[in-house]
């Protein structure tokens, strides 16, 4: 059966029971049982449009599982220096639906690698139950280099992203804590700056067990990055281009799988730079990716420029790719983006 609960409910092993009671009270018999369990509210994080100097507001996402209507208050914990009109709004959702929840912020101060973790609560009228979730915020802005960045020197410091903006992809729920970080299977942050000739990307990804077998036009099927960009007038989906980047036997690759240019072929990439750091549990990506090996009119960049942009992590746990986390809903769609300011 599928169950819709308030709250945060848990079960020893996840195991339940379906009890037999006799005449007198006693159990008679005990199955185990599959239960499908479903909160009945469940909240997201919602990425930031703002830069942190333009920041004023953030918002969560209040989703209604069930098939009623609920209303009831989101309760948002900011981080540290931090200061919000209120820290408790109200939200109506219909059942099935979903609603943006969003906090004024009137103080706040600024984190190196802009690191700013919440905590959001969400409780119903009807039930004394908390939904709660704890992220880090994404920005959906993009920092100008203040000099070319030189990947061939990089050596897993992130001195020089301290000011960039990040993207989180599956973080752990504890984000605060480096060893929620460290013991994920799969999960990461993306940093990004540009100057008039490149897009710099630095992709900090933890994961427990890697694994590339792989090269050229496979690398997609083992541990990996992977990177969709098309020119900000674009509407087709399928005019874009898409990258895979690993750390292989043979050592850093970038692979060209769809290109948007008769210029810049498929295979694999010669004209940008990289550099590929593993540390413990970490996989540290650099990469400078000339504009003119990704967009159809490069020469269009500058501040105000909108490319769309998509992220993904691939992992493989040995047996090839079996799973993977995306920023934005496919590689295909590119239905995100991020803006230079």
């Amino acid at each position: 059966p599928a169950v819709t609960f308030d709250g945060n409910i848990s079960s020893d092993d996840n195991k339940y029971f379906l009890e037999f009671i006799g005449d007198d009270g006693t159990v008679t018999k005990r199955e185990p049982m599959s239960v499908s369990l479903t909160k009945a509210i469940e909240l997201a994080a919602l990425p930031s449009e703002k830069s942190f100097e333009e920041l004023t507001e953030v918002s969560v996402l209040v989703m209604n599982n069930s098939d009623k209507q609920i209303s009831g208050k989101v309760k948002l914990t900011p981080p540290e220096g931090w200061l919000l009109e209120s820290n408790e709004m109200p939200f109506t959702v219909g059942g099935g639906g979903e609603t943006k929840v969003t906090f004024s912020v009137i103080g706040k101060t600024a984190a190196q690698y802009n690191f700013y973790a919440f905590e959001a609560e969400a409780k119903s009228e009807i039930s004394d139950k908390t939904t709660a979730l704890k992220y880090p915020l994404s920005f959906l802005t993009v920092a100008k280099a203040e000099n070319e960045m030189q990947c061939a020197e990089f050596d897993g410091s992130m001195g020089g992203w301290k000011d960039a903006y990040p993207i989180y992809l599956a973080p752990p729920s504890e984000p605060s804590e480096e060893a929620s970080w460290s013991a994920s299977d799969i999960a990461g942050r993306l940093f990004m700056k540009w100057d008039k000739d490149n897009i710099y990307i630095l992709a900090d990804v933890y994961d427990d067990f890697y694994v590339q077998n792989n090269s050229g036009q496979a690398l997609w099927n083992g541990d990996s990055i992977q990177i969709g960009l098309s020119d900000e007038t674009v509407q087709n989906s399928g005019t874009y281009t898409e990258l895979t980047v690993a750390l292989t036997s043979e050592g850093p690759q970038m692979y060209r799988h769809l290109t948007n240019s008769s210029a810049n072929p498929t295979g694999l990439m010669k004209n940008a730079e990289m550099q590929i750091i593993r540390n413990g549990t970490k996989i540290y990506y650099e990469l400078a990716i000339p504009w003119a090996e990704v967009l159809q009119k490069p020469d269009r960049v500058k501040a105000g420029y909108v490319p769309k942009f998509a992220f993904l992590i691939n992992d493989d746990d040995g047996f090839g790719r079996n799973k993977y986390m995306e920023y934005s809903q496919t590689l295909g769609a590119i239905g995100t983006y991020n803006r230079l300011p």
